[in-house]
This record gives structure tokens, sequence and C-alpha cells, in this order.
């Protein structure tokens, strides 16, 4: 009998066809999983750029020391070419003072630097996406951390829109031994009025109160707000707004208070 070739079957066909196919996608996914990522983007003084609100200090007496409690919140603005303008409200040693300043900053590759806010020198360290930083002060004898946040908007004031934010402050009453934070809600409602509900620990004594108050935003994001909870006096702050207003950088202005934090 002659030998009778079989013909190949669909199956072995298909297969046949398939394996080329198989191959490339295989050797693409192998060829996309082994290129090489585009490296980040270098950081430099051009990172920092616009406007920024900032806190800074330490609210609770150092060690070995006394009487320098400190809390700074103000507000930057960075040309991206290393020269800073702004201002800053300070409350060191039961004084408060609001000065304007003018600094200096550096911006390394590896989107870490130095920063000065007037007197006080930092290093400092850019945010992912160089949206914010974080400071370490660097001055001989002071030992103080803080942040920085973008203004992001192009321009504030009341939006007649209402948020509900979480405050957390916190600090101490220089010269009564007495620590303090506040920790709670607040709704701003838009129109320049607050209503919430804190929860107050002072030297481990906790209250719960409801609170009302007032606040304004100026055209340039900053402002102030007070804060009345129910049974004890007004508590009065320097704001600075930041992140499309989202957030609040606050200072307590009363006297005899070292006292700041954020809403957010």
């Amino acid at each position: 009998m002659n030998d009778v070739k079989a013909k190949p079957t669909r199956a072995r066909q298909s297969a046949a066809t398939l394996h080329p196919r198989i191959l490339i996608a295989v050797l693409l996914f192998l060829g996309l999983m082994t290129m090489a990522r585009p490296a980040a983007a270098a950081c430099s003084k051009a990172s920092l750029n616009g406007t920024y609100g900032f806190s800074w200090g330490w609210p609770q007496e150092l060690y070995a020391a006394s009487g320098n409690e400190a809390i700074v919140v103000g507000q930057m603005t960075a040309d991206g070419k290393g020269n800073l303008t702004g201002t800053e409200t300070v409350d060191f040693e039961n004084s408060i003072q609001t000065s304007s300043f003018t600094g200096k900053y550096t911006i390394a590759a590896n989107c870490t630097g130095t920063l000065s806010l007037g007197t006080a020198d930092f290093n400092v360290y850019l945010n992912s996406s160089n949206l914010g930083f974080q400071l370490a002060i660097t001055n001989s004898g002071l030992q103080a951390v803080g942040f920085g946040l973008p203004q992001i908007s192009a321009t504030c004031a009341l939006t007649g829109k209402a948020q509900k934010l979480g405050v957390n402050l916190v600090g101490t009453i220089p010269g009564s031994s007495e620590n303090k934070d506040i920790i709670g809600e607040l709704t701003l409602d838009g129109k320049g009025h607050v209503t919430g509900t804190v929860s107050i620990n002072v030297n481990y004594s906790n209250s719960v109160e409801t609170v009302t108050g007032t606040y304004t935003e100026l055209s340039d994001c900053t402002g102030t707000m007070k804060i009345t909870p129910k049974g004890s006096s007004a508590l009065n702050f320097n704001a600075v707004f930041v992140n499309s207003g989202t957030e609040l950088l606050l200072m307590e202005t009363d006297s005899g208070t070292v006292i700041g934090g954020t809403a957010q």
C-alpha cells in the first residue's frame, strides 16, 4: 500500500497558526516589562513656585528649657528662582506679632534643600509631585518642625458653599503648666459662620462641647476664625486657607496661649 500522509487536523492547523502570534505577544510583553521606566523628573528651584501657606513651631516646652514654646503660621510666595516674600504671625513667649519677611531657598535635584523665612533657617523636603514641603529648623539652640501647602486656588473669598472640616489643635498655656488639645468637627457655612462639636482636653481632663462662631476669608486667602465652646470664652485664630480653601492653617491669637493646628 502507498503511504498516505495524514492531513493535519483543524486543531493542529489552528495551533500552528496561533503559535507565532503567541510568540510575538510574549516577546512584546517581555519587551515592555524590561523597558526602563522614565526617570522621575529632577527637582530644582523652579519646583517651588507660587504661594504657599506654612505652619511650624514647637508648642510645648523643649527639653531642659522653659518658656520657649512657639508657633508660627504664615503665607509665602516663591518665585521659582530662589527668592521668597511673605507674611507670618509669630507666637513666642506670650508675644504675638505679625510681620512681613523676605528669604531665600535652594532645591537640589533630589528634591531636598534649604529655606529661610526671615531669621529662621530650615532644611526643606518637597512632597510628592512637589505639592508642598516639610520643614525642620536648623538654627542653633532651637527645635521645631513644620510644613507648607500650596494655595492652588487663584482666588479666595467666602464661597457660600458649606463644608465640614476636622479640626486638630494642640499647644500649651505658658506659665501655667497646662497642655491643651482641641479635636473635633467644624462646619463652615460659606457665609462666615461656624458651628460644630469639639473635644477639649486640658491636662488629661476632657470635655465635649458644642461651638458656634464666625470666620473671614480675604481675597489673598488669609483670614480669621472665632469659635466659642458652650460655657467658655471665645477662642480667636489667624487662618491661612490652602488647597483651594479645603484646608486651614490655624494659630490662636489670644494672649497667654501657644496653640495651633489645622482644619481639613
